[in-house]
């Protein structure tokens, strides 16, 4: 799957279920290449992902390897897809 999907994904979460800004969002992107997101968000985000690409999310795995990076959570969503 396409990392973009992935991030669009993630990215309507976050506008959707947390109230961020998308445009706060995408400058951010724009600017520094990735976003910092506070990684409690990610967690509570595992049952929606689970459920639209049918994998399973440890929250061990966000800790250690996304952490608070954007970039790196839709990398570890790919991952776990393919």
């Amino acid at each position: 799957m396409a990392i973009e999907l992935i991030q669009q994904k993630v990215l309507r979460l976050l506008v959707e279920y947390f109230n961020e800004d998308i445009e706060d969002l995408l400058m951010e992107l724009e600017e520094y290449d990735d976003i910092e997101i506070d990684s409690i968000y990610f967690i509570e985000m595992i049952p929606f992902l689970e459920a639209e690409y049918g994998i399973t999310i440890k929250s061990q795995n966000i800790h250690d390897t996304a952490n608070r990076s954007f970039n790196a959570f839709c990398l570890l969503i790919e991952d776990l897809i393919t």
